[in-house]
């Protein structure tokens, strides 16, 4: 590895992320990648150690050059092979033995001030820095970045599972030992970000003493200025996402389960928007016939155009829903389960400026009495976009994080 070099006064930061998060396929590599960049752009000296993509081969952007980027080369362990080890699988996948080295190694170079631990599937690192740094007072200061309260999501996720008993019990497995490690991660941390204020309030439930800090994702998509919804509309509705993780899909079937004939009957069009795994697109396109699937998409927003409506099905998974703000900002109204939105730390009121449900039933039913209401669905998008702009940059969120890091690095120099 090359030798590292930092701009003087800079907090010298090491980030730990899952995957190189650049092209941003998904909410999560949208979170790491801008998260990560806004931090740097601030002013901490920042180098990041990932694996590469296994979808695609990495190319480093001479526009983050400001970036030191490690990334490590080879494939992750085989999803099985977690089964033997105590960590959680998406822990387990990532923790190569390339990995571990080359963490253990820019560690033990002790010119650390902050180590950022970004994402559950990060969470064994935190074994290597115990180990290169048995006294915690020798310690770098230790972020948590969280992007889920990975305890309460992995458990609803066991217990949503609709599939075969023994997948349904090693969920459970799974759920336990990501709790543990969650909890590890917490206890260890000087400072937990959260996505949400739920997320953080459920933190503070186990962890009542430490500090957490809520930095809710930014948006940097199209930002369409003005819209009218007309009876010329389509009358179509979407669901926009990326559905590769089990907790999305899960939520999607059970969403298409209700929606599909209760849409067909009104002759209203769904379209499930992003990318999903082949054989999971294969076996929906089978089942429900007459929902639109597309795909891997590279371009949005000719669906948000003809869209009257944005719907977020989402019950199991926390976090934050990116899919509001690219509704939000394409000026489509938003129709989704209260559950999934919940202390989601958006500035959006049910029923003023978006459309909450209980259940799946209750939103298909909602959006169907809506579609042709067009006054009330141009009211609904005006005032969301009124609501949200200005308030998503993703430079605030880089300036708050170095502002904490900055206070604890100061705090730790003067102990």
């Amino acid at each position: 590895m090359n030798e590292l070099s930092f701009a003087e006064g800079m907090p010298r930061c090491l980030w730990l992320t899952r995957q190189y998060p650049f092209p941003s396929t998904a909410g999560d590599l949208i979170y790491s990648g801008r998260l990560i960049q806004s931090f740097a752009d601030a002013g901490a000296g920042l180098t990041v150690l990932c694996n590469e993509r296994s979808d695609m081969p990495h190319t480093l952007d001479d526009s983050r050059s400001v970036i030191q980027w490690k990334v490590i080369g080879g494939a992750l362990r085989r999803p099985l092979s977690s089964v033997l080890s105590t960590l959680p699988n998406v822990a387990h996948r990532s923790a190569t033995p390339a990995a571990v080295a080359a963490l253990s190694e820019l560690l033990r170079r002790s010119i650390w001030d902050v180590v950022l631990i970004e994402h559950l599937g990060m969470g064994w690192a935190l074994d290597v820095v115990n180990r290169v740094f048995p006294d915690r007072r020798q310690r770098p200061v230790l972020v948590y970045v969280s992007e889920n309260h990975e305890e309460t999501t992995r458990f609803r996720m066991a217990r949503n599972y609709g599939g075969n008993l023994l997948t349904r019990a090693m969920l459970h497995v799974d759920a336990n030992k990501a709790t543990y490690l969650e909890r590890a991660l917490v206890t260890a941390a000087d400072l937990v970000t959260t996505t949400t204020p739920a997320d953080a309030a459920l933190f503070a439930a186990t962890h009542p003493d430490k500090q957490y800090l809520t930095i809710t994702p930014g948006y940097g998509g199209r930002v369409v200025s003005t819209r009218l919804i007309t009876r010329d509309s389509p009358r179509r509705a979407v669901v926009l996402g990326s559905f590769d993780w089990l907790a999305k899909q899960i939520d999607l079937r059970e969403f298409l389960e209700t929606a599909d004939g209760m849409f067909a009957a009104a002759r209203v069009e769904l379209h499930v928007v992003g990318r999903a795994p082949a054989p999971l697109l294969d076996r929906l396109r089978s089942r429900f016939q007459t929902t639109t699937f597309s795909g891997p998409v590279q371009d949005t927003s000719g669906y948000l155009d003809g869209a009257r409506i944005g719907i977020v099905p989402e019950r199991t998974g926390h976090g934050f829903k990116l899919k509001v703000l690219d509704y939000v900002f394409n000026r489509v109204p938003v129709g989704a389960l209260h559950e999934g939105v919940l202390g989601m730390g958006i500035p959006l009121a049910p029923d003023d400026n978006m459309l909450t449900y209980p259940d799946m039933s209750a939103l298909c039913r909602g959006v169907l009495g809506i579609i042709d209401d067009v006054h009330r669905l141009n009211q609904l998008q005006q005032s969301a976009f009124r609501k949200c702009v200005g308030e998503f940059a993703w430079e605030s969120r880089g300036v708050r994080l170095l502002e904490e890091v900055g206070r604890l690095v100061a705090a730790r120099k003067a102990a």
